[in-house]
């Protein structure tokens, strides 16, 4: 069995927020323990940030979707997802160019995978 690792870039792995509540505000939501970010202080977050909060009981998700409904706070970009093409075994990311999405080339460049 072989065990691959694609080779990537820690960038392809955060998540960029920010503050735009106009006030600031403490989110008990974001990671580890909750932020206190000043009016539109951005901060970045290892990993996909809507997968950090899924929990038990689901109650950061829920404070998270209501931030975000109420515009107090706005994703500026997320943890990139990797595909594989089946046909060509190219590895890309999903991105936007000219307003539409698109593939891409990881941070990396380019490689194929078996």
């Amino acid at each position: 069995m072989t065990i691959f690792s694609p080779p990537a870039k820690a960038a392809d792995f955060y998540t960029q927020v920010r503050n735009t509540s106009g006030k600031a505000m403490y989110f008990g939501f974001l990671p580890p323990h909750g932020m206190r970010l000043a009016v539109n202080e951005e901060v970045t977050i290892f990993g996909d940030l809507l997968a950090r909060l899924q929990g038990a009981d689901g109650r950061k998700l829920r404070a998270f979707n209501a931030a975000v409904d109420s515009g107090k706070i706005k994703v500026i970009y997320t943890s990139k997802v990797y595909t594989k093409d089946a046909s060509t075994k190219a590895v890309k990311t999903i991105t936007t160019s000219g307003g539409a999405v698109a593939l891409a080339d990881p941070a990396s460049g380019a490689y194929t995978v078996p």
